[in-house]
């Protein structure tokens, strides 16, 4: 509980933390394993400098990383501003929503495991009817890692734009797909929580 609520503090002890919990479930060849633990180049010296960065150590540029995250979020976001943009000036009724796709998990589950089925589902559901129908201009798709007391949760974050607002009913149509393609897979998915859309 202490390295928890430290994590919330510092991203490097919840790096640790996170390195911690690989080691615990024997992945150890997650190159978020190495972040900050290694030279990036033994043939330089590695320094730590005023502002209180460190030189030559090597970064896992991993999106779950607490510390290489950051700047990746912070890259992302940048661009699909501009893509934003670009797609509202090109189509004025545009409209951007997004889609939390997620599945049932607890502590016994393989992170492995869930995130191939919901990456399979996520498939699944994109090439389906109810989306294609949709006519989106552009969609983009983010797996966010998070561990909490049920274990790992693998969850997608997709943006969805088109012409046009989202309607209730094709809301509904998104999520009741999302629950027969995992009731297909033999995956728990609630209707309540398994897809949420917001703009």
């Amino acid at each position: 509980r202490e390295v928890e609520e430290a994590a919330r503090i510092s991203p490097l002890v919840s790096l640790r933390y996170v390195q911690s919990l690989l080691s615990k479930h024997n992945i150890d060849k997650h190159q978020t394993s190495y972040c900050c633990n290694r030279q990036f180049s033994v043939r330089d010296s590695t320094r730590l400098l005023d502002n209180g960065k460190t030189t030559n150590i090597f970064h896992c540029c991993h999106t779950s990383c607490s510390v290489c995250s950051k700047k990746i979020y912070s890259d992302k976001r940048v661009e699909l501003r501009k893509a934003f943009k670009y797609v509202k000036r090109l189509n004025p009724a545009a409209s951007f929503n997004i889609l939390t796709l997620t599945i049932s998990h607890q502590k016994t589950d393989s992170l492995e495991n869930r995130v191939r089925l919901l990456s399979d589902m996520r498939r699944k559901l994109m090439a389906h009817k109810v989306v294609k129908d949709l006519e989106l201009l552009f969609y983009h798709s983010t797996l966010e890692i998070v561990y909490g007391k049920s274990g790992w949760h693998p969850h997608y974050h997709i943006m969805l734009s088109k012409n046009g607002d989202l309607s209730d009913s094709q809301s509904e149509a998104i999520g009741n797909q999302w629950h027969k393609i995992g009731k297909r897979l033999g995956v728990s998915v609630s209707l309540d929580k398994g897809t949420h859309i917001g703009s």
